[in-house]
């Protein structure tokens, strides 16, 4: 038996209740959710959903483990959509924004402030830097237009990803730290196919706990495909690039309003639609898979978000839950049994 000395920071896995999100970050079927002491990347296109995204599963997370919130931004978001999105997932603790300490001119520099949101993890707050992309180093503040500063921002992005890093291991609280990121189509010649990167390094990307890619779906109808685009919002995707501490390659949707954020019910809604326990037919008609049982006309249980009642789609998904854990159960007696078959024949032998 292995004797651990000395102390070691522990993580744990945080459920967001929206269902295909906790599962695509699951150590496994019995520990799902967002994993703590992370430092997540999610990134994408502009204008995709990303900050919006990242503001609603802080404010989640936020409430689950009664965290502040604090907030290094860099493209100017605006405080109202902010306060609606917490309002949404149902957050109402501390929002800090971070800004200059002090009137010196290093106190100013994107650098100090990045060192600055560093510090907010020891002291408990869950941290988002908006964005990567949006980080102007110091030799392209002071420098004239049109200076050569290629590469210059990961020099910063390189050492904010080790020092909160450190931050995350070793704060008294498991916290989590966010970072959105656009996505950027490399230059490239003789290549058939699109090439894609992310600003800030790849010290950044290496460092980074998980990494999430953000799209938006296509979604089948009937025997067609529509993007998702539904109402007053969409459908947004991400892409487990990578997940350090649980599964990776695996994918998620969430239902976003414009302006509000993740919307709990209409996420379980799509969560069946992806996961095949429902189904949208020509006409846009919402059906049980399996029953053919009508649910409604989506476009109108999205007008009527706020009255309707979800809770078929949260009883879908809770009984594709316990068939998961099921399935895990039985894999688990399974290799137990191979394991006991196994020491019994070295024990004849």
């Amino acid at each position: 038996m292995v004797k651990f000395v000395g102390k070691h920071s522990e993580i744990s896995w945080v459920q967001t209740e929206f269902y295909s999100l906790d599962i695509s970050t699951r150590k496994n079927y019995s520990t799902i959710g967002w994993p703590t002491r992370t430092l997540t990347e999610v990134y994408g296109p502009t204008s995709i959903g990303k900050s919006t995204f990242i503001n609603s599963l802080s404010g989640v997370v936020g409430k689950r483990l009664d965290l502040p919130i604090a907030c290094l931004d860099l493209e100017h978001q605006d405080a109202k959509t902010v306060e609606a999105i917490m309002n949404t997932v149902g957050f109402d603790g501390e929002w800090l924004w971070v800004n200059p300490d002090g009137r010196a001119k290093d106190d100013f520099s994107d650098e100090h402030l990045l060192r600055q949101l560093c510090k907010k993890v020891s002291k408990g707050y869950i941290t988002i830097l908006d964005s990567v992309a949006s980080i102007s180093p110091v030799a392209e503040v002071e420098g004239n237009i049109g200076d050569a500063n290629m590469g210059r921002r990961a020099f910063p992005m390189a050492q904010y990803s080790r020092l909160i890093n450190r931050e995350l291991k070793c704060a008294e609280k498991g916290t989590i730290s966010f970072m959105a990121n656009h996505r950027y189509e490399k230059i490239a010649t003789g290549l058939a196919f699109a090439t894609f990167d992310t600003p800030g390094g790849k010290v950044k990307s290496n460092i980074s706990h998980i990494r999430i890619e953000a799209k938006i779906p296509y979604i089948p109808i009937g025997s067609s495909k529509k993007l998702a685009h539904f109402g007053d919002g969409w459908v947004f995707e991400g892409k487990v690039d990578k997940n350090r501490f649980g599964l990776s390659k695996s994918d998620f949707w969430v239902y976003i309003v414009g302006g509000k954020g993740i919307h709990k019910g209409l996420t379980a809604m799509f969560d069946c639609v992806k996961l095949g326990l429902a189904e949208i037919k020509t006409g846009a008609k919402l059906y049980m898979k399996g029953t053919g049982e009508e649910l409604g006309r989506v476009s109108k249980i999205i007008s009527d978000k706020e009255e309707f009642d979800f809770g078929i789609f949260y009883n879908l998904l809770k009984a594709h839950q316990l068939s998961a854990d099921d399935d895990a159960k039985l894999k688990e007696e399974e290799n137990e049994q191979v394991e006991y078959t196994q020491d019994r024949e070295k024990n004849d032998e």
